[in-house]
């Protein structure tokens, strides 16, 4: 009767390193998917899109991923994407304002001028610059989205 106990502790055991095995596995599926989504679109394959989802329909003209310094010299991530897309500044500026000020961004810096605008918000790990602006030679709305997360988060 003492083996009972060693037994279910063997078998909860067991049933934990299964369960925790296949958690890692199903996240490494997700990474893979979202990478593969990423190149797909013409995205770098780390590009962080369940922070800063792209509007749908955008068409990417260029993307650019590396890194940078803040001001104290921290270092971080960029991802830059210059997009294009036939939509009002104002649809796309209420988009992505929307999307931003509900994960608890703050809009540290709006300009707004005819052609555009221009704004950047920021939390306590990122750094989001947004610029949506139609100059009189593009043919379509540019959308330059560049992400800033300090490294190792």
């Amino acid at each position: 009767m003492s083996a009972l106990p060693a037994l279910v502790f063997v078998a909860m055991a067991v049933l934990a390193l299964v369960l925790f095995l296949r958690h890692q596995q199903l996240v490494q599926e997700s990474i893979e998917q979202r990478q593969a989504l990423n190149e797909k679109q013409g995205l770098p394959s780390d590009y962080p899109r369940e922070l800063l989802p792209l509007y749908p329909g955008l068409e990417i003209i260029d993307t650019e991923r590396g890194e940078w310094h803040t001001d104290q010299d921290e270092p971080m991530d960029k991802w830059y994407v210059h997009a294009q897309i036939d939509e009002s500044k104002e649809e796309l500026f209420e988009y992505y304002n929307d999307l931003l000020l509900d994960q608890g961004f703050q809009q540290t810096q709006y300009i707004s001028i005819p052609t555009g605008y221009g704004v950047d918000y920021a939390d306590e790990l990122h750094v989001i610059k947004l610029v949506i602006e139609r100059k009189s030679t593009d043919e379509l709305m540019q959308v330059e989205t560049t992400i800033f997360r300090l490294k190792d988060y």
